[in-house]
């Protein structure tokens, strides 16, 4: 995974360059807090100083007012904020399986989305609304990819580990065979074999299970049970036999 956060850092600095010459639109110009700046770069270094929050306030309020129709008001609200955004993607990649460049495009489709919504608004804070916003639509992309891997790799390990496992565990390979056996033999299905393996073999819990397999964690160790009863009054009879 890489550790610089390329496409957003690109950004602001594209953005910043091709804005230093451009002059503030006359639209803009009717604007108190914008009407003060010759050119669209001075908006952009007023709205990005951190150190004088009242005026930054004030011209990040009157981007995101603009932004709806006002493509160049939001491109310019995205770039003075780009420092936090890349704050949150540096955040979510400490634990996302993604790579920073993808980390960053989701926080950045998640600002776009929060100005959509947002805009026409003036929040108290409109920065930190975005960058909230942002974060929350990054967040729940990821952990969304994160259950979706973790699904397909679970119900790979239960769809495939009982016809070929033979690890280095003896138990293990007897368990398996004890398995293969028992849903050979109609004692019981190979959904609940894939319960027993899952939950006595590979030690995974019973909520783990239950969120790949859409039941509640009491279901999965009821059905748990019941295979096990199933399992052991066939062990039982064999034993007498």
């Amino acid at each position: 995974m890489t550790t610089e956060p390329t496409l957003l850092a690109h950004f602001a600095a594209s953005t910043h360059h091709r804005l230093r010459r451009l002059p503030l639109p006359l639209e803009w110009r009717s604007v108190p807090a914008l009407a003060g700046f010759d050119k669209v770069v001075a908006v952009l270094e007023t709205a990005s100083a951190v150190e004088f929050p009242v005026p930054r306030r004030a011209v990040l309020s009157a981007l995101l007012l603009r932004a709806p129709s006002d493509h160049l008001a939001a491109e310019v609200f995205i770039a003075s904020v780009v420092p936090a955004l890349r704050a949150v993607a540096a955040e979510l990649a400490r634990w996302a399986l993604m790579e920073t460049s993808e980390i960053d495009a989701l926080v950045a489709m998640g600002a776009w989305e929060a100005i959509s919504s947002l805009g026409g608004t003036a929040p108290s804070w409109p920065d930190r609304a975005v960058v909230c916003r942002a974060r929350d639509f990054a967040r729940g992309r990821l952990r969304a990819e994160g259950r979706r891997r973790a699904r397909e790799t679970v119900s790979h390990e239960l769809g495939e580990g009982l016809c070929t496992s033979t690890g280095p565990e003896l138990a293990q390979f007897f368990a398996a065979d004890m398995l293969v056996a028992a849903v050979a033999r109609g004692t019981i299905d190979r959904r609940a074999a894939r319960l027993v393996w899952a939950l006595r073999v590979q030690g995974r819990g019973c909520a783990e299970v239950a969120a790949i397999s859409s039941s509640s964690p009491e279901a999965v160790s009821m059905e748990r049970l019941r295979a096990e009863r199933a399992l052991r009054a066939e062990m039982t009879r064999a034993a007498v036999a």
